[in-house]
């Protein structure tokens, strides 16, 4: 899968400018875009709170409005047949994918005037006495293919401390971006490239390793602040670099963080809606806040190389697979 236009380019954010300026009189305003008679909604996904509440602390609230609001909850709004209620929709790159691939979304999001506002690689956090016998099991590089085929087995079987159990993993719920690149993460070290929806009905080997590690999966409100804390309460802990950095910097010599490769990045966007309630590009005031919230929780901001995600119909079945147990 193509990343989006992460970064809108000079030409299209004027060309999206006058588009805006020129629609026909006979369209109804709209409060807080048209007339400013109310204040800018800007609805934040839930998954990265500390970017939500950061933001909601930075904006004026007299002219901005800043809601919470679950990205598949969005999405299904989205398909729903009916207008957005909101103006900017701030969120990871992997939601506004799965919108767009659902009939009647696409129309209802300005996916090309989406602006990038920074990225976080998919990070690997554990304690540091554990990813020692892991990575010289698995030749010396934790990789996608080392956490998926391994969890669930005995630590004694992978050279461990036999007092730890299992590889437990730390996967956030599929409802939020954490855990679907973790099963992105997944799919790329154990499907075939290219792999679409059909490809799983045959791939028993897969599915029974997806089993596996669903059920050794550690399920909590804050998986990442309980393994800080307690470092037992799993393994190998997946989530974005910048949710690390916002959880416990100070504790960062206790664990080892890396970046198991294929790469996969957690990009953050904010997106314009569209139809008959359109929002012009993000204004330079908006931009400049989110921006700044953006860099302060940890995200970078520039190009940077990552795999392509897997199709969102994908992610949609193997999120339905990762909630069976």
């Amino acid at each position: 899968m193509k990343r989006l236009g992460a970064v809108v380019l000079a030409v299209g954010m004027i060309v999206a400018a006058l588009a805006w300026r020129s629609r026909g009189s006979g369209e109804a305003p709209r409060a807080g875009i048209d007339d400013q008679s109310g204040p800018v909604v800007v609805v934040c996904g839930s998954d990265n709170s500390a970017v939500c509440d950061s933001l909601r602390d930075r904006l004026d609230a007299s002219r901005f409005t800043v809601r919470s609001v679950a990205p598949l909850d969005t999405v299904a709004a989205l398909n729903s047949q009916e207008d957005p209620d909101w103006s900017y929709w701030v969120t990871s790159e992997i939601w506004v994918q799965s919108a767009i691939s659902q009939p009647g979304s696409a129309e209802r999001i300005s996916a090309q005037s989406s602006v990038e506002l920074g990225s976080s690689p998919t990070s690997l956090v554990m304690a540091k006495e554990r990813s020692v016998p892991l990575a010289a099991h698995c030749g010396g590089v934790i990789d996608w293919a080392c956490i998926f085929n391994n969890a669930g087995k005995n630590w004694a079987d992978l050279g461990g401390n036999s007092a730890w159990g299992q590889l437990k993993l730390g996967v956030g719920p599929s409802s939020t971006s954490d855990g679907r690149l973790a099963l992105a993460g997944f799919a790329l070290a154990g499907l075939p490239a290219g792999a679409d929806t059909t490809d799983l009905s045959v791939a028993d080997s897969f599915r029974t390793q997806l089993s596996n590690a669903s059920s050794s999966n550690k399920a909590a409100p804050d998986q990442l602040g309980r393994f800080l804390t307690t470092p037992a309460f799993a393994s190998v802990i997946l989530s974005s670099k910048a949710q690390f950095r916002v959880a416990d910097a100070a504790n960062s010599s206790k664990f080892v963080v890396s970046t198991p490769e294929p790469a996969l990045l957690d990009r953050l966007m904010v997106v314009p809606s569209a139809g008959s309630a359109a929002a012009p590009p993000p204004s330079a005031e908006l931009l400049k806040a989110l921006s700044s919230v953006a860099a302060d929780q940890g995200w970078e901001s520039g190009s940077a190389t990552a795999a392509d995600l897997p199709s969102a119909g994908l992610l949609d079945q193997l999120a339905q697979l990762w909630n069976t147990k």
